[in-house]
């Protein structure tokens, strides 16, 4: 199971009062979904890939 579908829903049902977090992680999982949070106004936050154990997921969202 991948983060988008969540991420997505959550966007379309919350607009601009959602929030989506990215932490630690291997590939993409997440990004494009938690773009469609922000481009619907809702707040993106996304751990530093320099302080994630696994950067490839928080390098991409951000």
């Amino acid at each position: 199971m991948t983060a988008e579908p969540l991420f997505r829903s959550v966007a379309e049902a919350y607009g601009a009062n959602a929030i989506g977090v990215v932490l630690t992680g291997y590939l993409n999982d997440g990004s494009l979904g938690l773009g469609e949070i922000k481009r619907r106004g809702g707040i993106s936050i996304v751990q530093d890939p320099d302080d994630a154990a696994y950067p490839e997921m928080p390098g991409s969202a951000a």
